[in-house]
């Protein structure tokens, strides 16, 4: 009985987990479809940075089995791109 609930557990995790990374492969195709203010009004280094940074990120979102630490990572570095 406890093996059935640990493996429960389990399945609620991937779950859980399954429905972060399509959350985050979402933020990541919103965030690479609009460059920031900063690169359109910038230079082309500036320009050519921000769109290799968001064909990586979207390579990854877009990848068969991305991790989750790589999409938060991804995702945060997309964000500072925003800001930055």
């Amino acid at each position: 009985m406890g093996s059935q609930q640990r493996i429960e557990k389990t399945k609620e995790a991937l779950e859980t987990e399954r429905e972060e990374i399509e959350a985050l492969r979402g933020e990541i195709e919103k965030l690479c479809g609009r460059p920031p203010q900063r690169v359109l009004a910038g230079s082309y280094q500036t320009a050519v940075a921000w769109k290799e940074l968001a064909i990586g990120a979207l390579r990854l979102a877009k990848s068969k089995a991305p991790t989750l630490v790589k999409l938060r990572d991804a995702r945060a570095a997309m964000l500072r791109a925003q800001v930055e």
